[in-house]
């Protein structure tokens, strides 16, 4: 089991997936759900929410929903800030722009 102090970088999955368990039922209990009321609040069947609370087991969909019960999207947005992809360079780009900044040199350097 993970030490309370640890931070999510240094946990195993398995220990996040718990840890995460243990931080939703923390703010289940805070919200005063019992696990029924809590799955419906998600748009869950209790027994998937039951897990994912209890063992961390569950798929991306689940714990989304069960962030949005708990008013808790917010925090997963300002930890993925970013929607726009970076700009990807692969092998052929680099070489294209290579041989742009050749050709440029070589005019400059004529003329």
């Amino acid at each position: 089991m993970a030490h309370p102090a640890m931070g999510f970088e240094e946990m195993t999955i398995s220990e996040l997936s718990n840890e995460i368990g243990v931080r939703l039922r923390a703010e289940r209990i805070r919200m005063g759900l019992t696990q029924a009321d809590m799955a419906d609040k998600a748009l869950l069947p209790v027994r998937t929410y039951r897990r994912l609370e209890t063992a961390g087991v569950g798929s991306v969909r689940v714990l989304l929903c069960a962030l949005k019960a708990c008013n808790r999207l917010k925090a997963l947005q300002i930890s993925l800030p970013q929607r726009e992809l970076p700009k990807v360079r692969n092998a052929l780009s680099i070489v294209e722009q290579s041989r742009v900044r050749r050709s440029r040199s070589q005019s400059d350097s004529r003329g």
